[in-house]
């Protein structure tokens, strides 16, 4: 019997610190294939040639070379993998063992597969005669295979498999920058700086037509700098490698205050909890005492009301109370799974290039 599902996964899941909202792959599944390489009937027997011209019979290598290949077409990214269970069930695997099964699915292409039980039914040297004949990694994660010759260091627990090239998506071209976008430790820690402003700019273009008026970015999340000429993909997670989404909320004035105090408070330390922002401007006094730096905060170009509530947008790891935001832990109007910052950031300078770096005196360091 064979079983198959396909499902389609946002690469997300399988590449660290990479924006994926172009990417999908495509699982191509069999298990209990169980010998039957021809057609059976609905009571898991043979089929005779007039029955299956009537469509009255299922399975078989034909059908599922057929299927395979019609899924493989319908998907630029696609892996096929087995649960295991190829041996036992006919007289095929009665008379080959293994071979018959290593045939079909190297000829099928499959990437990978697991041992399910009948595996073992002739013991470690029919298996190891089927690992040896097949062109893919055959896996098994919950077992000690140490006492085995024929089986330890063959038997493998994992195994990768790259499918849609991550240098192809590192290397490629998403905007292009008239000049280098500085976005170093020592600028975006401690003042304005140009990749803070165009990180910001881009989150707050992103969601002002939800009533958002303020973006807030920890120049902590800010990681490198962009050189001058082409921007690639990967430049930009470079930046930008955490996979933070972006987070909606809606706080007073108040809260945005006591949030800009939190993250000049520790100033003198370069700590990452620095604020960079868009639709807002602030002045810092860093002599003053933790607590009391911050004056002459204006939102869209008017004094911040403290009482009013204004609509923020953050990065996810800001809005659930890292590095000392806890205030904004018990927001309103909370959403926190908005797109990737990293994607967002790439969209937004492909709108406004070549990009052309600035700041603007949004924050005045006394």
């Amino acid at each position: 019997m064979i079983h198959k599902f396909l499902t389609t996964v946002a690469a997300s899941t399988m590449m660290t610190g990479m924006a994926m909202a172009d990417y999908s792959l495509t699982i191509l599944h069999t298990n209990d294939f169980h010998a039957r390489f021809e057609p059976i009937s609905k009571y898991d027997s043979g089929c005779s040639s007039e029955d299956n011209a009537e469509g009255k019979c299922f399975g078989g290598s034909a059908r599922l070379v057929s299927a395979v290949a019609a899924a493989r077409a319908r998907s630029n990214n696609s892996i096929l993998v087995d649960g295991g269970d190829q041996f036992q069930g006919t007289l095929f695997y009665t008379y080959y063992k293994g071979k018959l099964a290593a045939e079909m699915m190297n000829k099928l292409g499959y990437d990978g597969m697991t041992v399910g039980n009948h595996e073992f039914d002739d013991g470690p040297e029919v298996l190891r005669g089927f690992m040896d004949a097949v062109n893919f990694p055959v896996l098994m994660s919950n077992a000690d295979f140490s006492g085995e010759a024929l089986l330890h260091g063959k038997l493998q627990k994992s195994a990768i498999i790259e499918r849609g090239g991550l240098e192809e998506i590192r290397n490629r071209v998403v905007a292009e920058t008239a000049q280098e976008i500085i976005g170093t430790k020592d600028e975006c820690r401690a003042r304005e700086c140009a990749m803070g402003n165009l990180i910001a700019d881009a989150m707050l273009d992103r969601v002002r037509d939800q009533g958002i008026e303020i973006a807030i970015q920890n120049g902590g999340g800010i990681r490198a700098s962009i050189d001058a000429g082409p921007v690639t993909m990967g430049e930009v997670l470079t930046v930008l490698p955490f996979q933070n989404t972006l987070s909606t909320f809606f706080v007073t004035g108040q809260t945005i205050v006591d949030a800009l105090e939190n993250g000049v408070s520790q100033m003198e330390e370069g700590a990452g909890r620095f604020p960079q922002v868009a639709g807002m401007s602030y002045t810092v006094d860093p002599t003053a005492a933790a607590g009391g730096r911050i004056s002459d905060v204006m939102v869209g170009g008017a004094p911040i009301d403290l009482a009013k509530s204004y609509g923020v947008v953050s990065n996810n790891y800001v809005r659930n109370g890292g590095d000392g935001f806890k205030m904004f832990r018990d927001a309103e109007n909370v959403y926190d799974f908005g797109p990737d910052l990293a994607d967002v950031t790439a969209e937004y300078m492909a709108k406004i290039g070549p990009v052309t770096p600035y700041k603007d005196g949004r924050i005045t360091v006394k």
